[in-house]
């Protein structure tokens, strides 16, 4: 049997800032297209349960399409059945209220379990009250594939309100531990015999999500196997270049277009300098930024070079604020040499009218 694990949808959200509105909107609802896809990939594999670990809405106040093209797409494929933890995000779960299809199972404060075969499928809302308590209830025979759904975060500490004890699950007969929470992926050992996983987001909404996005294909027979599935349609990546011996404008280029041979047109970049760059290539970020901007569905360059400048050239000005400036910076017998480079680096950037790196 094939079970999809997915998290963290996010439907609804607020798309990256400096998104246009037209993209800002059709990026909503590409979030929504995944979901669709996502149902379409499951009907196409013979997937028989999906299993959301939380935050498939951004909040409660999800628009009425949305709602109503979601319970439309559930209602029609009732050969697939939706099992859903709350999320921190929806943790008040009302999105289809009193018209709840039947094949979309929500689980509440209590622990439940739902059999298919030799599986059981497990799960429970992880709330103030209960954080602390569940894990007495959690009893799993042996003789079953058993499938615990969570929404928490394994890495935080116990003051968390999402904290999950992973060292409280051992022995539980546990054999796969659906979580959600954390946006990327990742998997280990619950113990001899089980694993904990979080699929990650299906789609990521801003570049601290870099990374693939998808879910988790499973598939239970003696043995649970499963596969990461790549499945969003854009990626945010971030790359940094270190400007130091870059001279010239078309050192730059060089450099940006090595690292677009394996970037796809359709994704979010983010280009990031570093280093210490000579003065006179002070804004070249600006001028590439906008050089480059239709290249990729969005683009963006983030300067944190610092600036060489040519400290000597400017003392040896006879009448200029600079030159004046920096004698009284390189005259300070309180400074150490590295503490006059720095302030005398920062005094001529603003000399300059240049935003001021630190």
């Amino acid at each position: 049997m094939k079970i999809i694990h997915c998290s963290d949808l996010h439907l609804d959200s607020k798309m990256e800032r400096k998104l246009s509105l037209t993209k800002s909107s059709e990026r909503r609802n590409e979030l929504l297209n995944n979901f669709q896809r996502l149902i379409s990939f499951a009907k196409e594999n013979d997937v028989k349960a999906i299993l959301i670990s939380g935050d498939l809405f951004d909040s409660n106040s999800a628009r009425v399409s949305t709602k109503n093209v979601l319970k439309s797409e559930i209602s029609a494929n009732s050969e697939i059945t939706f099992f859903y933890v709350c999320g921190n995000h929806d943790d008040n779960f009302n999105i289809f209220e009193d018209d709840c299809p039947d094949n979309f199972i929500v689980f509440d404060d209590k622990l439940s379990s739902f059999k298919i075969g030799n599986i059981n499928i497990s799960g429970l809302n992880l709330t103030k009250d209960n954080i602390n308590s569940f894990y007495e209830n959690l009893v799993f025979s042996e003789n079953y594939k058993n499938i615990l759904m969570l929404h928490g975060d394994v890495f935080s500490n116990a003051q968390s309100n999402l904290y999950i004890d992973l060292k409280k699950l051992k022995n539980k007969n546990i054999d796969y531990l659906a979580l959600g929470h954390i946006h990327m992926s990742s998997m280990d050992k619950i113990d001899d015999r089980g694993v904990y996983c979080y699929p990650g987001c299906l789609e990521g909404r801003g570049f601290d999500e870099c990374g693939e996005k998808g879910f988790m294909l499973l598939e239970v027979e003696q043995t649970i196997s499963y596969e990461f599935i790549k499945f969003a349609q854009r990626e945010f990546i971030k790359k940094e270049i270190d400007v130091t011996n870059l001279y010239t404008i078309e050192d730059y280029k060089l450099n940006l277009e090595n690292i677009f041979k394996n970037l796809n047109e359709k994704d979010f970049v983010r280009i990031i300098f570093i280093g210490t760059k000579d003065e006179d290539c002070n804004g070249f970020a600006n001028i590439l930024e906008n050089f480059y901007k239709d290249k990729f569905y969005y683009f963006e360059i983030v300067d944190n070079s610092n600036v060489k400048f040519n400290i000597s050239k400017y003392m040896e000005e006879e009448t200029s604020l600079k030159a004046e400036f920096l004698k009284l910076v390189f005259q300070d017998e309180n400074l150490s040499e590295e503490d006059k480079n720095k302030i005398a680096n920062v005094g001529l950037q603003a000399l300059k009218g240049d935003d001021i790196i630190l």
